[in-house]
């Protein structure tokens, strides 16, 4: 599998962090100016994946935990997504259903260190394509980020795991 170690001069790459369900738009840019030369730099868009949004309900409040601007450390939290949503709790011999409401709050860590360039502006519903956060890193911060993994072994990953809280449940026929 691509991992961020070995990404070599393509211009755009889509990773995934595993552990915490982030889907990682890579896009390759310049940066530098001057005299010097210009040193490799990546726009990092990151979001929510399928799996990832199953973890979650409705998202109530979204905090940011860094600043526009800011130098980001591999690790930090980023945003906290508050979130709130209904599962089913108990059924009955009637097929009665009951539910519980439940709630919490998910932290999104950067996966490697760099600035932060955007924030998603929290307007309308959280689906698979939002960008969250918008970070700039360079070559280095992107090697040594740890558990970014490509496609494929992050389906893999997802099948072997087990399913997010809000995921379609399978009846249980007896």
């Amino acid at each position: 599998p691509t991992t961020a170690g070995t990404i070599g001069s393509r211009m755009q790459q889509r990773l995934y962090a595993a552990s915490s369900h982030l889907w990682l738009q890579l896009t390759r840019s310049a940066k530098g100016g001057g005299l010097a030369p210009a040193r490799a730099a990546w726009t990092a868009r990151m979001g929510l994946t399928p799996r990832g949004l199953d973890d979650i309900g409705e998202v109530v409040q979204v905090s940011p935990r860094v600043l526009h601007g800011a130098a980001v450390r591999a690790g930090e939290v980023l945003v906290e997504l508050e979130w709130e949503g209904y599962t089913i709790s108990d059924a009955d011999e009637l097929y009665h259903t009951k539910w519980a409401s439940v709630q919490g709050v998910k932290s999104l860590h950067s996966p490697f260190g760099g600035t932060l360039v955007a924030m998603w502006d929290a307007s309308g519903r959280i689906s698979t394509d939002t960008c969250l956060v918008e970070m700039c890193i360079d070559r280095p911060a992107l090697q040594q980020a740890a558990g970014l993994v490509d496609e494929e072994a992050y389906l893999e990953h997802v099948r072997r795991g087990p399913t997010g809280l809000f995921a379609p449940k399978e009846p249980e026929w007896s």
